[in-house]
């Protein structure tokens, strides 16, 4: 409905002003006090007509509310903004809407069917995935989900970078824990990898006898790559984590596409040669990047080249847009990275997502964690220690360019100061209900709940109605805005509303303590939060239990 009002603006605005205005925003107002829709419209035509603000609101607002819209209840002008509050027939309609189809419901097409790609977790195969990674697959994986219902083609991707220097020091780390358990006497270098994670795969290689004549650094580098990635993608897969693509740098490596990039960007003029290197003039398509090494004197590619001739890839495979997600120590590169892209042609089209710290709490301390020192939480032991549920909401709930405290005594709880288990209790006891009126002899269909829905008048009834037709918008602005953690603050909010409806007020009764209607009423408005409460979470990736 928020679109709908738009157009109605847009309409009005033309034949009262005789202004084609384009720039029309409606939102839900921050507060709900305020109504359901507000817009600032007024704003912008104040300096087109050269009048203040407040006249043109209360103008388009007494305009509005003589076209008696079926969804609209009042409109009311305060400081220039035009605030609209929903009919109750419209909320009304909304719960059925919900019930026949809160997938329907809650699409949109502000996407167009734009191609879009997602990059996240990426991590190098050097380890196990850790907690930051975890934050990057829930956060990657729920905006993917967000951004195809809001109507983008959204394809997500995983960059494995299988060669390099650390591929290197990788190799050579397993190699001396293999000759250390077969009892050579070597030190690990100060550089190298000293996680216990590469005993056990050490042992195990170390298991088939045939392996001990294969101790050699290119065999092992294959051999340790290839496992540490099986059980990254495993540990993925767990915590409800898919891709439609892979690609592996030793792909871009050997296809040209890095050679074409050299010369393409000294054909634009984009490079230099100075003490014996080419380099990027990275400073002179972005603000804040700084001039970067290509290819070494010694004719070695650096990451940087690799990675401009990946994202070149990835642009040649179609994709309009292309997103980064990437950890919180990678703000120098995203400058230059967004220099090569505009020195390519691709300007306004490539963006990252810096996702922040995660620091583990338990106990009121922080954990300290190192994966090279071998001092790490990962993954699987965050997901066996509170659940996948609990990760994902947890990982959700935050800003994805703030740090993370991620509470594990917090994560533990069963009970309301818990938000995965408050919401999904919710779901749990609204399912519970709808059991026992079934048992009970109530019909909850689509023509009982449609014969009986106008029952619904009580204040919390209506707040409740209010909360679940925003669910569209909350869909949207995380879609459009790169900030899924809209979703679950919404959710805590529908739950909290619904909660504070069922103290208040009897679902399931008789005449004369309570009319059978209203018992409908309420069955249908119930029904439609454990929708959305349910489609919600599954966007999220999060499980929605129907007992607890």
């Amino acid at each position: 409905m928020r679109h709908a009002l738009v157009e109605l603006l847009r309409k009005r605005i033309k034949e009262i002003f005789g202004l084609d205005e384009a720039n029309i925003v409606v939102n839900p107002p921050e507060e709900f006090s305020f109504g359901d829709l507000s817009s600032p419209v007024a704003f912008h035509l104040a300096k087109k007509l050269k009048r203040r603000p407040a006249e043109l609101a209360d103008e388009l607002a007494k305009d509005l509310a003589k076209l008696n819209c079926s969804f609209i209840a009042s409109v009311e002008p305060v400081n220039g903004y035009i605030n609209v509050r929903y009919s109750r027939e419209y909320l009304q309609k909304v719960a059925i809407d919900i019930i026949d189809d809160v997938i329907r419901f809650s699409s949109s097409d502000v996407g167009k069917g734009e191609l879009v790609q997602l990059e996240y977790v990426s991590a190098n195969p050097t380890g196990p995935l850790n907690v930051v990674s975890a934050r990057a697959a829930a956060v990657g994986s729920a905006l993917v989900n967000l951004m195809r219902r809001a109507g983008f083609d959204a394809k997500s991707e995983y960059y494995v970078n299988d060669v390099g220097g650390q591929i290197e020091k990788l190799a050579q780390s397993f190699e001396i824990r293999c000759r250390n358990i077969l009892g050579e006497n070597i030190n690990m270098p100060d550089d190298g990898y000293f996680g216990e994670y590469l005993i056990d795969y050490a042992l195990e290689f170390l298991k088939d006898k045939n392996n001990r004549n294969k101790i050699n650094l290119d065999y092992l580098k294959n051999y340790i790559v290839e496992r540490i990635l099986n059980d990254q993608l495993k540990a993925l897969e767990n915590f409800r984590t898919r891709f439609n693509r892979f690609v592996f740098e030793s792909d871009i490596r050997r296809s040209g596409k890095i050679e074409y990039v050299v010369k393409r960007l000294g054909e634009l003029g984009a490079t230099y040669e100075k003490d014996g290197a080419v380099w990027f003039a990275a400073s002179r398509y972005c603000e804040g990047a700084e001039d970067s090494v290509l290819v070494k004197r010694n004719g070695e590619y650096t990451y940087f080249l690799v990675d401009i001739a990946y994202h070149l890839d990835k642009f040649e495979r179609g994709f309009s847009r292309v997103l980064d997600i990437w950890g919180p120590d990678h703000h120098g590169h995203l400058f230059r990275m967004e220099a090569a892209m505009n020195a390519l042609g691709y300007h306004n089209r490539f963006s990252v997502i810096l996702l922040q710290q995660v620091n583990l709490i338990s106990e009121g301390e922080k954990l300290i964690m190192s994966k090279r020192a071998g001092r790490i939480i990962t993954m699987e032991e965050l997901v066996n220690a509170v659940g996948v549920d609990v990760a994902r909401f947890f990982f959700l709930m935050r800003r994805i360019e703030t740090p993370l405290d991620f509470d594990l005594d917090l994560a533990k709880k069963q009970s309301d100061e818990n938000p995965v288990y408050y919401v999904q209790y919710a779901h749990a006891r609204i399912c519970s209900i709808l059991n026992f009126a079934q048992n009970n002899g109530f019909v909850l269909s689509k023509e009982k709940f449609l014969e009986n829905i106008k029952e619904l008048k009580e204040f919390e009834e209506i707040e409740l109605l209010r909360k679940l037709a925003i669910y569209p918008w909350v869909i949207e602005r995380s879609a459009v805005n790169f900030e899924p953690q809209s979703l679950p603050q919404y959710l805590v909010e529908l739950a909290r509303l619904f909660h504070n409806f069922y103290h208040k007020h009897r679902v399931i009764g008789r005449a004369p303590r309570l009319p059978e209607s209203v018992s409908y009423a309420r069955l249908a408005l119930i029904e439609a939060v454990a929708c959305v409460i349910k489609d919600a979470l599954e966007l999220m990736g999060v499980s929605a239990p129907e007992s607890m």
